[in-house]
């Protein structure tokens, strides 16, 4: 697993842990190894055992003196002895074998209330950090839960760190644990390098006051998002110094579940009858369900929910998404569009119908027209907010819903709409090109000069923060990617499958999502292809998370396949029941 410069010296520790999941953790590794520093040993450089010779000096013995110096004293003899006067003969160096002022490091880690959280999360970069200290130190590791005497382990791998995990909400320790180590231990030296990682309950034991200490606890401030730690020798304080955490959803990970596997497959009984659409928060994956029903599929990790099957009072529907835990839909028909919505991802039931506000007669939904996306717009006093959405005929259509009344405008020739960190982004036809429109006034609109048609957004969380990651096709074989690192071409062969556009989480670079051979699903950058995943069939609709870039997939078959692009791992499989 490659890794940044600054954290290759714990490349062997971190790489036990997929590579997302070391890039978050680096920080706190980084910043409590510096704060800590090597370990010393307290040998001194003349002590030990003769052990050969490694070098050459100027003083020593005659039994050591160097042979070209021998010869000097039968040719030279006044230059030899000048040289014996002014220390300038070579001797050669004993090598010794040093005993070392450390016998072994170990670390014990309370797994009591006070160290759910947070501080958990400080442990395992703990014990990243002691683990390398050790091993430049060429000094035996072993670990082990303080509640939990006996089970030493000498190992830092997936196993050992899942053990460790499961531990959380054990007791809080006493010096029953610390006696029952010490027996497990053999008698304690003060040349043994013994580490106590825990919340201050424990370290008041008087037992411990022998030991290195670092106390962790959660600093209680969500802004800062930091955990205060304190080291200490005994009763005398070291320092006191903070570590930074990851993100929520890295934290989330780190405590639940670091090595997620791939999801079981659900069987459902509903198979999609049109293209997947994600909604704009990401949460969940929507396809229509015949001409009268919506399916919603969560795409979150970890969530256990099934998939749901909403039924419509008017179908097919044209556009779909969310707006305060609740489904919205649109449909057209001969009499206007009808806005539906649900409590809880219930039925469907019309609140309002809206007309043009220029009226033109309206072509009703067919069921074969792809399923459009909606964009929810935050604005104050409107029950379901503002609502946009694109038309296949490429235009936006722009929806102010207030109890029973509606207001309907359409604007012709735009291409698409993003909502980027609640401000609403538009991407509109020129005559050469393409414009990209700023609503809020954050940016001046910005011209695509070379655009032929094709073009994709994702991945908003880790993009530019007014535009995400945008994908453009300028030629059949050129792309170019817009996002926080610039612009970048992306060469392509003609005819490549292209469905999308994202970036894996730290420091991975934004990519084309490909198709190859209609099953495998690869990540296109500038630096080459990457394989994600392969589909359990031939992929029909394939559509990518406008806001953290994971992928959804469906198959000939029926199967609904998400990956998380975090993750690397297949999140959700509903399998489709067979006839």
């Amino acid at each position: 697993m490659e890794l940044p410069p600054s954290l290759r010296p714990w490349a062997a520790q971190l790489g036990i842990f997929p590579r997302d999941v070391a890039l978050s953790l680096g920080p706190m590794v980084h910043r409590l190894a510096t704060a800590l520093g090597p370990l010393t040993s307290d040998a001194r450089a003349e002590s030990g055992d003769p052990d050969g010779f490694d070098g050459v000096t100027r003083r020593g013995t005659l039994e050591r003196l160097l042979i070209s110096d021998w010869l000097l004293a039968q040719e030279v003899p006044d230059e030899f002895i000048r040289r014996a006067v002014s220390h300038e003969l070579g001797y050669l160096q004993l090598s010794r074998r040093e005993p070392r002022g450390v016998r072994r490091s170990v670390a014990l880690l309370d797994a009591g209330s006070s160290q759910l959280g947070s501080p958990r999360i400080a442990q395992l970069a703990a014990l990243v950090v002691l683990a390398r200290r050790a091993e430049a130190a060429h000094v035996p590791f072993s670990w082990g839960i303080l509640q939990k005497p006996g089970t030493l382990m000498d190992r830092l791998d997936k196993s050992s760190v899942t053990f460790c995990l499961a531990q959380r909400g054990a007791p809080e320790p006493h010096d029953a644990h610390l006696t029952a180590w010490r027996e497990t231990l053999g008698a304690w030296q003060k040349t043994d390098d013994l580490w106590i990682v825990g919340g201050s309950r424990c370290l008041r034991l008087p037992s411990l006051q022998t030991a290195s200490s670092l106390e962790l606890e959660d600093t209680l401030d969500p802004p800062a998002r930091e955990v205060a730690v304190t080291w200490r020798t005994g009763s005398r304080t070291l320092r006191a110094f903070r570590l930074p955490l990851p993100e929520d959803a890295a934290c989330a990970r780190l405590l639940r579940a670091p090595w997620p596997e791939d999801a079981p497959s659900v069987v459902t009984a509903h198979v999609p009858t049109s293209n997947l659409v994600f909604c704009h928060t990401g949460r969940w994956v929507f396809a229509r369900s015949g001409a009268q029903a919506i399916l919603a599929y969560p795409a979150w990790a970890g969530t256990k929910k099934s998939p749901m099957r909403m039924v419509v009072d008017v179908g097919p529907v044209t556009a779909v998404g969310t707006s305060r835990r609740q489904c919205v839909a649109l449909s057209v028909t001969p009499d206007g569009v009808s806005v539906m919505s649900s409590r809880r991802f219930g039925r469907l039931h019309t609140q309002t119908t809206a007309l043009l506000d220029a009226w033109k007669p309206l072509a009703a939904t067919d069921a074969t027209h792809p399923l459009q996306p909606m964009v929810v717009v935050p604005q104050a006093g409107l029950r379901h907010q503002g609502l946009l959405c694109t038309t296949p005929s490429g235009a936006l259509w722009s929806f102010a819903v207030q109890g029973s009344a509606a207001v309907l405008k359409e604007t012709s020739g735009v291409l698409g709409v993003m909502l980027v960190r609640g401000s609403v982004v538009t991407l509109h036809q020129a005559r050469e090109g393409a414009v990209l429109r700023f609503h809020s006034g954050v940016r001046p609109d910005e011209h695509v000069k070379t655009f032929a048609g094709a073009w994709f957004h994702g991945a908003l969380t880790r993009g530019d923060p007014h535009i995400g990651i945008l994908a453009f096709e300028c030629y059949p074989t050129l792309w170019t990617i817009r996002d926080d690192q610039g612009t970048t071409a992306i060469p392509v062969q003609q005819g490549t499958d292209i469905r999308g556009v994202t970036r894996k989480p730290g420091y991975g670079r934004s990519g084309l999502v490909v198709v190859d051979d209609q099953r495998s699903v690869s990540l296109f950058t500038s630096n080459g292809r990457e394989h994600l995943f392969t589909a359990p069939a031939p992929i029909t609709s394939l559509c990518v998370s406008p806001l953290n870039g994971d992928i959804a997939c469906l198959t000939a078959h029926g199967d609904i396949v998400i990956h998380g692009i975090a993750t690397g791992q297949i999140i959700h499989h509903h399998r489709a029941e067979k006839a």
